[in-house]
């Protein structure tokens, strides 16, 4: 391990929670800023409102009374340490308030430099698997071989391209999180997804960061093959902004991105002296390498977590990880997570016979092709293409035969490079009762547009019942949509994917899905040739976050048919000669009390 670079790092952190602590005491009134600062000069700490009269000795009882404005418990005990303040020979005597105020305002402020030491000791503890990041960091700084000083020098050109594994459970979000807060660099940084970048679209970055960088996680990768990846990484080169990519697992990454890196960083797995440096650093007890004698590289992030809480010891700590990796040891589990839909699939929702589900679970339906004179303005009476089901020939659809209408105009402007697929209305809900048509208009959407289908439902996509093999179901959904674009992707009972928080059985496990369900939708918006349709009889049982916008917003709801629809149900469905001997074979009575003229004439 580098220690110089694990020394700054651990610092690194440590000033953030203190920056955090500081924070809490002026929102508190512990802490004040003085008058008078010039704009942009560095502040100037004064003792708060809070503390104002008190005797430099009460001053750490009173901000052990304040512990709840830092989400702590009692950094303090009973407060029986030595004060840090010189004694102002106030006795445990009880005196009277005049008294008080008299002693009390004869007493100097106590020396800002102290009191900036106890608000620090508020600061809340590091976090286990922080830290243990950034010492692996070092560790991998120190495997390349490399001075450090050295490896800056390879990093120091404009828009380098770095590669980074880490054979341990939740690296990959670790890491990025650390980037993003400016924890890793000297500044916070905007990460946009490599595999989200569109030729004629800038990249979308989240993060309110200083810098800007294209980023390939492995947990992505296994969505895109070999000549994708390598497409997509020269869309990131073409941006001219540094790319990372980040791995828990050797061979994850695109090879073309670990050629192309000017620095391939393996840190490594977790070993006893990273878990001994992060008990030291999180606890404030020292470790040493040797009392860890468990196989540190079958732990993740998630299990330093577990183990290494303030108010544990360094030995419990120890001995609670030795459990967790010899469990893991049983079940053959290592540290390193692969796929971030296996890591989903661990623990309660794990498949115990390590299967994976092989089928998309979608069915790919091609367009019924229409001869070119029956395409454009077809008539009313379905003599012409008869038996084809298209939007032009549905009845009772009405703002959904519209909207599918509007959409083949946007569709041929789009193909001729006219129009960009972002101004396009190419999201639609669908409800209804059952019966009332809803896949079949998808069906008649596809024979329109002249353009595949793929069709799919929520109840397709959770039937394998583990949690990765659902969101694999998922994503291949829309993989497979966007291979045959311009396509239509339909899933139907979309109400199946449910809502967020509503405390049933494993909340968890639905969390997830409908987070997934979110990032793929957002995703097709920015995924030019993908055109999402959902069904659904009861729209009131999905996440609200569902329906907003960019996403499904467009919602129609599709009656029960009224006379008017029937008839066109029949016209299209039954030859003429059929349809005149179904009026035909009709009373009388029921024509002239039920059925409009129109039905009438064609008796």
């Amino acid at each position: 391990m580098d220690e110089r670079l694990a020394t700054h790092l651990v610092r690194r952190l440590q000033r953030e929670k203190h920056k955090e602590a500081i924070g809490n005491a002026l929102e508190a009134g512990i802490l004040a800023t003085a008058s008078g600062e010039s704009a942009g000069a560095p502040a100037v700490f004064v003792p708060g409102p809070v503390l104002e009269g008190l005797p430099p000795s009460a001053v750490a009882r009173r901000l052990a009374q304040h512990k709840g404005d830092f989400g702590l418990g009692d950094p303090f005990g009973d407060c029986s340490f030595a004060l840090p303040f010189p004694d102002d020979g106030i006795t445990g005597v009880r005196t009277g308030r005049k008294e008080r105020d008299k002693k009390a305002a004869g007493n100097p402020p106590p020396p800002i430099p102290e009191l900036l030491r106890l608000v620090r000791r508020l600061a809340p503890p590091l976090r286990p698997a922080d830290v243990a990041v950034v010492l692996l960091l070092a560790q991998g700084v120190a495997r390349t071989g490399m001075t450090l000083a050295a490896v800056l020098a390879r990093l120091r050109p404009l828009s380098p391209i770095l590669a980074v594994t880490a054979q341990v459970s939740g690296f990959e979000d670790k890491m990025l999180g650390l980037m993003m807060q400016g924890l890793i660099l000297p500044r916070s940084m905007e990460i946009s997804d490599g595999f989200q970048l569109q030729r004629r679209h800038p990249p979308r970055f989240s993060g309110s960061g200083d810098l800007r960088m294209i980023v390939f996680a492995s947990a992505r990768c296994a969505d895109h093959d070999a000549d994708e990846a390598a497409r997509k990484l020269g869309l990131a080169a073409e941006t001219g902004l540094p790319i990372l990519g980040l791995a828990e697992e050797k061979g994850k990454l695109p090879p073309l991105l670990e050629e192309a890196a000017a620095l391939v960083i393996d840190c490594g797995a977790l070993t006893p002296r990273i878990v001994a440096g992060t008990i030291t650093a999180v606890l404030g007890e020292a470790a040493a390498e040797t009392e860890i004698a468990c196989d540190c590289s079958r732990l993740g992030l998630a299990d330093l977590a577990l183990a290494i809480r303030p108010g544990r010891t360094a030995a419990q700590a120890i001995t609670l990880l030795a459990r967790l990796a010899k469990e893991r040891h049983a079940l053959g589990q290592g540290g390193s997570a692969g796929n971030i839909e296996d890591k989903e699939a661990e623990g309660w929702s794990r498949r115990k016979d390590g299967a994976r589900d092989k089928t998309t679970g979608s069915t790919l339906i091609q367009p019924v092709k229409i001869a070119e004179e029956a395409t454009v303005d077809m008539p009313a009476h379905p003599d012409t293409d008869p038996g084809i089901l298209r939007v032009e020939s549905l009845s009772g659809f009405g703002a959904a035969r519209d909207w599918a209408l509007d959409l083949k105009a946007d569709l041929a402007l789009w193909q001729q490079g006219r129009l960009g697929w972002e101004e396009m209305n190419t999201k639609l809900l669908l409800s209804g009762p059952p019966g009332t048509g809803k896949t079949s208009f998808a069906r008649a959407l596809c024979n329109t547009l002249q353009i595949p289908l793929i069709a799919t439902s929520v109840a397709t996509w959770l039937e394998p019942g583990y949690l990765g093999d659902v969101v694999r179901r998922m994503r291949r959904a829309f993989a497979e949509a966007e291979g045959h674009a311009p396509a239509i992707l339909f899933i139907d009972e979309f109400d199946g994917i449910g809502r967020r928080g509503r405390s049933r059985d494993h909340d968890e496990y639905w969390t997830t899905v409908v987070n997934r369900l979110l990032e793929l939708l957002d995703g097709a918006s920015r995924t030019n040739g993908v055109i999402v349709v959902g069904a659904t009889n009861n729209p009131a049982a999905i996440d609200p976050a569902l329906l907003r916008s960019g996403r499904m917003e467009n919602h129609i709801a599709i009656p029960l048919p009224d006379t008017e629809a029937l008839i066109g149900i029949f016209r299209h469905h039954l030859k003429t000669e059929d349809l005149h001997s179904l009026v035909a074979s009709s009373p009388e009575a029921f024509l002239d009390a039920a059925t409009p003229s129109i039905l009438k004439q064609e008796a």
